[in-house]
């Protein structure tokens, strides 16, 4: 996959809550349920991904209508890699296809303690033909 948190893609405004909230994640100031919905992702998800990648409070992220498309499925998937406390990710109402969705599948097989056991990926482009994709991760929690 690649070097972690190093690709760049589309400007995007900054957003000042997003960068504000996003600096409290850094200093280990999460609460266990967040949310970013609506916010648009100014750092294409990868510093967010970094975050989430470290963090050990966080239990409840909420991702939806952020803009998320396949390359921040990516990152998001890499972060799910080392993540042992995210219990419940929203990602619904984005951009996300099947190539993004095999990202975030990657993630939970590659990771023994994931904690995950809610994964909301409603009004995605994912497509029916990868239900038993998404379910593999999960089988046995």
């Amino acid at each position: 996959m690649g070097n972690l948190f190093s690709r760049k893609r589309r400007w995007v405004p900054p957003n000042p809550e997003f960068e504000e909230r996003l600096e409290q994640g850094k200093q280990g100031k999460w609460k266990i349920k967040e949310s970013f919905r609506a916010m648009k992702l100014c750092k294409d998800g990868a510093d967010l991904a970094e975050v989430l990648s470290t963090d050990s409070v966080v239990e409840n992220l909420d991702l939806s209508f952020t803009g998320l498309g396949d390359d921040e499925a990516e990152y998001l998937g890499e972060a799910l890699q080392r993540n042992t406390t995210l219990k419940v990710l929203r990602l619904s109402n984005n951009h996300i296809k099947a190539k993004g969705m095999g990202f975030l599948c990657d993630g939970l097989s590659d990771n023994n303690n994931s904690a995950l056991i809610k994964l909301d990926l409603q009004n995605n482009a994912i497509g029916g033909q990868l239900v038993e994709i998404i379910k593999s991760p999960f089988s046995g929690r």
